[in-house]
């Protein structure tokens, strides 16, 4: 099994991305919620081996910075992800800086999560769109 964690603030785009992400090979969503606040309280008191952690950018630079930084406090190993519409391209890039694995964006086709863990990816995007992020996390 290739455990994940799922923070999403719409419930049926988490529920959605919760079966789309089922259905990629060994991979199972073991705790999934809209609230930051349950998710620093799953990360406190869980034991559970946590392999990937994908976060929605809804909730803010600030808020996800905190959250990245309480996932690595917990275990440097679990990989992080980012799921973006492109919103903020500086705030992504000051992400992957601080701790941030990798992103991928709503409008791209889905990757495959267990092999963008495995071969630590950071990115799967278009030409345009890893120009953009490579120039914004050199700077």
């Amino acid at each position: 099994m290739f455990p994940i964690i799922y923070l999403e603030e719409k419930i049926m785009i988490r529920n959605a991305m919760k079966i789309f992400i089922e259905q990629q090979a060994d991979c199972k969503v073991i705790f999934d919620t809209g609230s930051i606040d349950e998710l620093k309280t799953y990360l406190e008191k869980s034991t559970d081996t946590i392999a990937l952690c994908i976060l929605s950018d809804d909730y803010g630079h600030q808020a996800l910075l905190k959250i990245v930084q309480a996932i690595r406090a917990r275990n440097s190993y679990t990989y992080i992800l980012l799921k973006s519409n492109e919103k903020q391209i500086n705030s992504i890039c000051h992400l992957m800086k601080h701790g941030l694995n990798g992103i991928f964006f709503t409008d791209e086709p889905m990757i495959n999560l267990k092999q963008c863990v495995q071969n630590k990816t950071k990115f799967n995007l278009s030409a345009d769109k890893c120009k953009l992020i490579t120039n914004n996390v050199l700077q």
